[in-house]
């Protein structure tokens, strides 16, 4: 059985007395004023980062060569709130440690559906052999991995998605599904407009999510993700992956840039229908 890893921890060379300080805070609503679960937080662009959890609370330790940067708070739904680090900590202390944010409205555009011939393809990485597999090697908040679906035609409407386990030491499994559009090789706009959670208990197989309630049709490539929004401590989980396969990406965490995971295609993929 070979492993292979696809994230490489990034180790930050820091001493403790460079830590500037622990930042710990409550996200809201700004309306009704309800704790926001899932909430990603982090310095863009830079693998520091969290997720907020059940009752909006996070905690993030920040060193102080990040003091003038950009800390992001963002989440489908919701208008994102950028501060400069320095700043967030004035805020915090001045807002008894609560950001608030703002829900963000959105105008469905209507789809009209005429009776034509439609073809159903699986784009992505269908490998679900586990003789080779790959997974999150920290266990950071926010941590992403996801498959480039290429696109045949256009417009494609996405059935499901699909995501192949090799193996799982998690007995309650709970991950977020982004799917995003592509801009210049990379991860873009993210195209749901609510956020979707999956629990799953399978210890080996294909986790399959339904997206036909969420009415997605795309007309560029897109890339599907798991996103680790829990901590499982220890527990380990793989994916399959195809050695020859590719078009796969990472983030170490929220708001990090994304990076290419070859020279392996972690075995996510993707059935839709376009018109034939």
């Amino acid at each position: 059985m070979k492993h292979i890893s696809l994230f490489i921890l990034l180790m930050l060379s820091i001493d403790s007395g460079c830590l500037a300080q622990t930042i710990s805070g409550k996200i809201i609503d700004a309306n009704d004023k309800h704790e926001l679960p899932y909430i990603n937080v982090g310095i863009v662009g830079k693998g520091i980062g969290t997720v907020s959890d059940m009752d909006g609370k996070f905690t993030i330790q920040l060193p102080d060569s990040v003091s003038s940067q950009t800390i992001k708070f963002s989440c489908i739904g919701y208008k994102s709130q950028s501060y400069i680090v320095k700043d967030l900590i004035k805020i915090l202390n001045k807002n008894s440690n609560l950001i608030l944010l703002e829900p963000n409205t959105f105008t469905l555009s209507q789809v009209v559906v005429k009776p034509k011939i439609l073809k159903t393809k699986v784009l992505g990485n269908k490998n679900n052999n586990k003789s080779a597999m790959a997974g999150f090697k920290s266990n950071d908040l926010g941590s992403e991995m996801g498959t480039i679906m290429k696109l045949k035609k256009a417009p494609t409407y996405i059935e499901n998605v699909n995501f192949n386990i090799a193996k799982n030491e998690i007995e309650n499994l709970k991950f977020r599904v982004n799917i995003y559009s592509m801009k210049n090789g990379k991860p873009d706009s993210i195209l749901l407009k609510e956020p979707i959670y999956v629990n799953t208990s399978i210890k080996s197989g294909t986790l399959s999510v339904d997206m036909k309630k969420y009415n997605i049709w795309v007309d560029t490539d897109y890339l599907v993700s798991l996103e680790w929004i829990e901590d499982y401590g220890p527990n380990k989980l793989y994916f399959c992956v195809g050695l020859m396969d590719s078009n796969s990406m990472w983030r170490k965490t929220s708001q990090d840039t994304w990076q290419k995971a070859t020279p392996v295609g972690i075995g996510f993929n993707s059935t839709v229908t376009y018109e034939k």
